[in-house]
Formats: structure tokens, C-alpha cells, sequence
């Protein structure tokens, strides 16, 4: 197959997303999951989807599709991304399909794909699918129809819970009220159903059964401004606001406000650290506060290129404690979904505010201060992202530089760092910065928007 041209569908190394049905539609599923198929080792094969619209018909083509195939699939309906990798590592299956475009728009959607162990597809894997892809898959007749079995949400749940609770550091007494805002996808049942199991008493906000997202998906500090409102009004220790697809986590507070979800990993760490060693594995694009709570537990740092499977990758290299993205995915090897993993996030944050008997904000209040900015600029040519990083090592040539993914530039302090790349899943430059003032920030970003 011939792969399809469009500035709206991305490749990445687990998977593909595009606009429905523009860019994934029924005569290019057919390719894409029969691809996929011919990846895996012979076995079993899981689904799980969130509530876009598009979700459904994917889901039903997909199960025609694997079971034409031979394979046996286990229907998981609408659940977490991590909850699905967990399913898939504890029952041995062969693999696995996501369909989720997680924080992107609603007309999006996306195949990620999972591979024996539950893990995301690495590069390797990756590289395979497209080689089978671009081939042409095999359609050749199976010698028996693959069968369906339609997996409840409590048995999916319970074997996710059971993982996250032998992880903690604590046992969760339960007892505080906390408000959650699952965005109306994969964390609608399950999260309260995690939550009141442990006798928390839970204040849910769009948490409706629908196939829209009432706010933007991004856990972004605008995009859960109600969700401060109601922890505040309500007097609940915390809230939770999770991304569509439950991979991703980002707090509010007691006094009514939203942490950046830069500083739900930081909040992990600090819970996690005292009681494993280890080294910890950031992405590239992680606040500098990630960093500096490994160190104070004298942890190694390690940095990847951003994406889940980079981190995963290094942090079973190295053998680490714990890791994660600044995005408010938090990964613990300790539980069977081994990626970003919101429900485990929550938990350890749970642990920790059990422990010190303090609020989300007054625990953020003892990190270092710092002023972190991300913009999106149009990828108009690939001359054009060469242009930039020239400039941008002329600017700051005393800067540690790291070129693994785009451009990091850091100094030898650790901060201001800026870091430019490609986006992974959309058609736009990336460009991160922070700094320790807000005038430093200011300057650094107005340097790279006047780049002609």
C-alpha cells in the first residue's frame, strides 16, 4: 500500500492519528489493522476506544477485520489506554489496538498500537508495520473466524486497581473528598468506581455518557477552570482532570487552583523516590522541576525523545524507579500498564497527601519557581525548522546542546532551557522554554518568534 499523503495524518513510532474519515477510513483500515496483524506473534488480540463519534465505527471494522484474520479479540469497549495495556500484559495476549487520539480535537481519531508485553510499539516494531504496510498486507484466508469475547468493565478494572495498589507506598485510607473531571471518556465509570472502592467520597463534573467532550480534551490549567471551581466550592482536598484517553493527569486544589501539569510528576516523584532507588527518565520537553526532586533524592537524570516509547525504553535499560513526560503522564514500572498511566498518578498523589496532610498547591509551593511557555508554529517547511535551530545556536553558544529530538539548548544550571522539535502527532513545530523570571522567558520567546 501506498501510504496516504496529508498534512493531517502523522506516523508515529506507536501508531498513526488523522481526521476521520479523511485520513483513516474504512478502505485504509482495512490495510493498517491487517498490517498490523501480520506484526504480532500468533495469540490473542485486545480493543479498547474513548467516546469519539468516529470510535465505534473503527472499533466494530477493526473486530471484522482481526477476527477474518483468525485472531480471537477481546472487546474492552470504552477504557483507558493504560487500563488496555495492563489487560494485555496480564492476560499474555499478543497485542493490542487503542482507538484514541487522545488530547487532539474530536474529528481526530488514531490506531496506537500495543505489542506482546503490553508495551507501545518501539521503533523497531514500528518500522516493521510500515514495511509490512507498504508491501501490501496479506489477505490471505484464515483457516477459522477468530472469536469475541466482550470484557466487562469491573474485570478490566479490578486487574488494573489490584497492579496500582501493590505499586504504592502507602495504603490508601480513604476518607477525603475529591472532585474528578474525566471529560465525559474513559476515565467516566472507571475513575469513580476506583475512587469510591477505596471510600473516597467523589464530586464528578462532566462525567455524562456522550460522544463529545464538553470542554477541550487537553488537561491544560484553562481547560479545567470549572474543575477549580467545584474543588474550591465543594471543599475536596484535590481534583483530577484527565485527558480522553486516560494516559494523562493534571491536578487543581483546594484553594481553587489548577497545577500545571508539569507539576504532576514532580508530586509523584516526591511520593514515590523516598521508599524505591533507582534512576528516573524524563522526555526532553520536561519541566526542569522533574529534575530537580530526583536530585534532591541524589537520583540519576535521564532524558529521551518525547514520546511514551522512548521513555519506556531507557527506563528498562536503566532499570529505573520511575518516570514520565511533563504532560502529566506519569509511567511506574512497578504496575503492569508500564506507560503514562493517569489512575496510577492519582494514587501516588493520594499517598502523598495522605502522608504530609497537605493540599496539591501548598506540596507545589515547595518546588522551585520556575515560568514555562509552549507554542505551536506552523510547519511550513522542513528549511524553515533548520532555520530556526541555526539561529538559535548562534543566539546561545555556551548552551549545552543536545540534537536527539530537534533542538535542546540548557544552561549548565539546568535553567533556562528551550527546547524545538517536530510534533509527533500534529502538523506543527514544538517549542518549548522555561526560565527562572518571567522577563527571561519573555526575551527568550520573543527571540525565536522574530526568527525570519
Amino acid at each position: 500500500m501506498k501510504l496516504p499523503k496529508s498534512p493531517t495524518l502523522q506516523f508515529s513510532v506507536s501508531g498513526l492519528r488523522g481526521l476521520y474519515p479523511e485520513d483513516i477510513n474504512p478502505q485504509n483500515l482495512l490495510a493498517f489493522v491487517t498490517a498490523f496483524s501480520e506484526t504480532l506473534p500468533p495469540g490473542e488480540v485486545a480493543l479498547a476506544r474513548d467516546n469519539r463519534p468516529s470510535g465505534e465505527i473503527l472499533e466494530a471494522l477493526s473486530i471484522g477485520i482481526l477476527t477474518a484474520l483468525g485472531r480471537h479479540v477481546h472487546v474492552l469497549g470504552i477504557v483507558p489506554t493504560p487500563s488496555l495495556k495492563a489487560y494485555t500484559r496480564k492476560k499474555k495476549l499478543a497485542g493490542a489496538i487503542m482507538i484514541s487520539a487522545s488530547h487532539n480535537p474530536l474529528p481526530y481519531n488514531a490506531l496506537k498500537f500495543i505489542g506482546p508485553g503490553g508495551f507501545f510499539f518501539n521503533e523497531e516494531q514500528n518500522q516493521a508495520w510500515l514495511r509490512t504496510l507498504e508491501k501490501k498486507p496479506s489477505y490471505a484466508r484464515a483457516p477459522a473466524i477468530g472469536k469475541v469475547r466482550h470484557v466487562s468493565l469491573e474485570e478490566v478494572a479490578d486487574l488494573h486497581i489490584e497492579e496500582i495498589l501493590k505499586a504504592l507506598p502507602c495504603r490508601l485510607e480513604g476518607g477525603m473528598r475529591l472532585a474528578l473531571d474525566p471529560v465525559c471518556a474513559t476515565l467516566r465509570r472507571l475513575g469513580p468506581y476506583f475512587l469510591e472502592k477505596l471510600g473516597y467520597e467523589c464530586v464528578l463534573i462532566n462525567h455524562e455518557d456522550k460522544s463529545d467532550f464538553p470542554r477541550a480534551p487537553e488537561p491544560s490549567p484553562h481547560a479545567l477552570a470549572e474543575l477549580a471551581k467545584i474543588t474550591k466550592k465543594k471543599d475536596c482536598v484535590a481534583g483530577f482532570g484527565f485527558d480522553p484517553d486516560g494516559d494523562r493527569l493534571a491536578l487543581a486544589s483546594q484553594e481553587g487552583v489548577v497545577l500545571s501539569e508539569e507539576l504532576t510528576l514532580p508530586l509523584v516523584l516526591r511520593s514515590a523516590l523516598p521508599k524505591r532507588p533507582g534512576a528516573v527518565v524524563i522526555n526532553l520537553s520536561t519541566s526542569w522541576v522533574s529534575e530537580s526532586v530526583a536530585q534532591s533524592f541524589r537520583r540519576k537524570v535521564y532524558r529521551t525523545k518525547v514520546g511514551e516509547a522512548h521513555v519506556v525504553r531507557q527506563m528498562q535499560e536503566v532499570k529505573a524507579a520511575m518516570g514520565g513526560e511533563g504532560n502529566g503522564g506519569v509511567i511506574d514500572p512497578k504496575v503492569a500498564s508500564y506507560g503514562r498511566d493517569a489512575l496510577t498518578a492519582m494514587a501516588h498523589i493520594l499517598c502523598l497527601i495522605q502522608e504530609t496532610k497537605k493540599t496539591p498547591y501548598a506540596l507545589s509551593q515547595e518546588f522551585p519557581q520556575l515560568f514555562m511557555q509552549k507554542l505551536s508554529l506552523k510547519k511550513e517547511t522542513q528549511g524553515s525548522m533548520k532555520k530556526i535551530i541555526s539561529a538559535l545556536e548562534k543566539a546561545f553558544p555556551h548552551f549545552q546542546k543536545n540534537q536527539e529530538d530537534g533542538l535542546r539548548l540548557s544552561h549548565s544550571s539546568g535553567v533556562p532551557w528551550l527546547h524545538i522539535r517536530a510534533s509527533n502527532t500534529e502538523p506543527i513545530i514544538r517549542v518549548i522554554v522555561e526560565a527562572q523570571d518571567e522577563r527571561e522567558l519573555k526575551n527568550i520567546l520573543d527571540f525565536i518568534q522574530n526568527i525570519r
